[in-house]
């Protein structure tokens, strides 16, 4: 948050800037149309209720004796409350400067560091994984682009340090419904280089498979794409045994 000190001067600069504001709209032209003071009373601008007139002030105009939503009263201009220029005792301009210059406290936690690399990815050409990303049509939801917080109100805090951002469908965008923190070996699995093969009306990637029947990846990667196995031979155990002593008799011979 910023200093007490730059808190003091942005709000003075403000308070000079209604002052500058109310001067102009005392002025009163050629027709113009005077406010008649019974109607006052009871109206309400902004946070404040107006309670009764009050005494001119130094410029002469006249006042308005208000009381805030906040429980504090203060003197206001007949033209400052018309115009919207006075809407609360000043607690109003307070809040929104506390707001403008309060951080969200998460700038070098992980996850606003997972939500900058999002968005670089997804948007600066010269980010080293733009093509991947950006570069073939992945985009970042609009309302997370703008704002860290609905994009940690949406995908939470990061469950454990092995965790990273991951897309479900590796085709569409960072978007509500697409996205959640996954492990290593989670967005290994998800990833869009993976081989999948569907057998017996089951769909799992080349990985899963190899682990099932128990024998390496590449063993069951070559038999397939090299050796011309069937999924049949590739993956049922029987057919596995049968075509491994057949091709242990090859050798013998």
């Amino acid at each position: 948050m910023a200093s007490l000190a730059h808190m003091q001067r942005m709000l003075a600069h403000l308070e000079k800037q209604e002052r500058s504001q109310l001067e102009l709209l005392s002025w009163k032209g050629p027709g113009a149309r005077r406010t008649d003071p019974s109607t006052m009373p009871g109206q309400r601008f902004g946070r404040l209720l107006v309670l009764r007139r009050g005494a001119k002030n130094s410029r002469g105009c006249a006042t308005w004796l208000c009381v805030c939503d906040c429980g504090s009263e203060r003197l206001a201009e007949t033209n400052g409350l018309k115009s919207g220029c006075i809407k609360s005792c000043g607690c109003l301009r307070r809040e929104q400067l506390i707001k403008r210059n309060t951080k969200h406290g998460d700038c070098n936690s992980p996850e606003h560091r997972s939500w900058m690399g999002m968005i670089q990815r997804c948007t600066n050409p010269k980010d080293a994984a733009y093509d991947r990303y950006g570069g073939r049509g992945i985009n970042v939801h609009p309302e997370w682009k703008s704002s860290f917080t609905a994009f940690l109100d949406h995908v939470g805090r990061r469950p454990t340090r092995a965790h990273s951002l991951d897309r479900i469908d590796n085709d569409r965008g960072y978007e509500p419904g697409n996205v959640r923190w996954a492990t290593a070996a989670e967005q290994n699995r998800n990833q869009r280089s993976n081989i999948r093969i569907t057998f017996a009306g089951e769909t799992m990637i080349l990985t899963d498979w190899a682990k099932r029947i128990g024998i390496p990846v590449n063993t069951l990667y070559s038999r397939i794409t090299h050796l011309g196995w069937t999924l049949d031979e590739a993956l049922k155990p029987k057919m596995r045994k049968r075509r491994a002593s057949w091709n242990a008799g090859r050798k013998l011979a």
